[in-house]
């Protein structure tokens, strides 16, 4: 009996991180490039321990980062770009790179482009940086000012099956495995933006169905307790009689 209880009580701690990792989810629907993450729990493999909350064994419980597309909207601002299939932007900041698909860029006193928060974006000749208002970026990701090439910018590529952990501000750590090349197939697309991969609805859903699945295991603990109890008094009292 008391092992149903941790088993139900184990899943109620694994939905409510689910219900986190969602509703996070939800609140970033419209935030620029925005990759929405997806939780798992599994049983430990051999030589790994596991999540724990107390007494309570919770399994391997990761967070997958979903590289799906988002939506691509046209802005009509010369600094803002969206990358048209696979890769990342890379940017900088505190002398360490970051990758991110949000490309709601603008310029600095230095004439650099930055995100909101100040990180640069890098191009393969370091920070792009342009003192011309007036400047183009090509498809291929060449940047020019009076008629000149000044740089390119940088894409990233991550390999298949590489876990990526984020780093805040719609940015991902760069993988310890490094980054490759940009995809032959990828464009970049001045004047656009891409949204958020977060579909509203799914989330909802997801949400909804979660909190009943907590609901049903929440009521397996108290009619488990419920019956505990009456084997301790009830029927201990009905055997000393």
């Amino acid at each position: 009996m008391t092992h149903g209880v941790y088993s139900a009580g184990a899943a109620m701690a694994r939905l409510e991180i689910y219900q986190e990792v969602t509703a996070n989810n939800l609140a970033n629907a419209a935030t620029t490039g925005f990759r929405r993450d997806l939780m798992t729990a599994r049983e430990p493999l051999r030589g790994e321990s596991g999540m724990t909350l107390g007494p309570l064994r919770l399994g391997q419980v990761e967070t997958a980062v979903m590289l799906e597309s988002g939506g691509i909207e046209p802005t009509g601002s010369p600094t803002d770009l969206a990358i048209s299939g696979d890769g990342f932007f890379v940017v900088e900041s505190g002398g360490k790179n970051y990758l991110t698909r949000a490309g709601a860029f603008t310029r600095n006193e230095n004439g650099e482009m930055v995100t909101a928060t100040g990180d640069r974006l890098m191009g393969d000749s370091g920070p792009i940086a342009i003192e011309s208002d007036d400047f183009a970026v090509s498809q291929a990701g060449e940047v020019s000012a009076g008629g000149a090439v000044v740089n390119t910018v940088r894409i990233a590529s991550v390999a298949p099956g590489i876990a990526l952990r984020k780093a805040g501000g719609s940015r991902i750590e760069m993988p310890a495995s490094g980054v490759g090349p940009r995809p032959d197939s990828t464009g970049i697309l001045q004047g656009y933006l891409e949204g958020s991969n977060v579909n509203a609805i799914r989330e909802m859903v997801s949400l909804v169905e979660a909190f009943r699945i907590y609901q049903a295991n929440s009521k397996s603990v108290t009619t488990a307790d419920e019956i505990l109890d009456k084997a301790v008094n009830e029927v201990g009292r009905a055997r000393v009689a």
